[in-house]
């Protein structure tokens, strides 16, 4: 994930931490996290953390304050996205086959259930764009939108695909080779 001054920050399971690189590649940082297996910065550069083997959502800042946590030890959370435009956070939920869009402050405002062929990792949160629509996409086909009130806006049959990548509003496919 890339901050708003273009650091990067990446989740390091082996060592649990969050090492913060800067643009040129030198690591600047590192603070401690539970086993840390993916994580997320939203508009105000809040750092999101999946930890504890899925089971805590941790917020930092930049330079690894924690903010907030949120344990939740009925969730097996595997991957996190964040708003570029507010300060919202959704957590793919394997344990529920949910994706829960999670407030400031971690407050659940809304859950996601895709009830079209079989829940795959996390229901497959894929990211958000930069006007809060919520792409997922199960076992890599198709591709749900839902806006941040997680109405479905809109669906299409990607067919089988390697990545799906999503940058300001634009939706990146690459096929599988044949």
């Amino acid at each position: 994930a890339i901050d708003s001054r273009k650091n990067i920050y990446v989740a390091d399971p082996d060592r649990g931490q969050i090492i913060k690189f800067n643009s040129s590649g030198d690591s600047i940082a590192a603070w401690s996290a539970t086993i840390p297996t993916s994580l997320a910065i939203d508009a105000s550069d809040i750092v999101y953390v999946v930890a504890s083997n899925g089971q805590k959502l941790i917020a930092f800042d930049t330079t690894g304050n924690q903010l907030d946590s949120l344990v939740a030890p009925a969730s097996q959370f595997s991957r996190v996205k964040a708003s570029h435009a507010h300060q919202d956070v959704w957590a793919g939920d394997i344990a529920s086959g949910n994706i829960k869009h999670y407030q400031p402050n971690f407050i659940l405002a809304d859950i996601l259930t895709i009830t079209q062929g079989p829940i795959g990792e996390p229901s497959g949160l894929k990211g958000i764009d930069d006007s809060d629509l919520c792409y997922v996409s199960e076992y890599q086909r198709p591709v749900f939108v839902f806006d941040a009130a997680s109405t479905l806006k809109s669906w299409w049959d990607a067919g089988a695909y390697e990545c799906l990548a999503i940058a300001n509003r634009t939706v990146y496919v690459v096929s599988q080779r044949g």
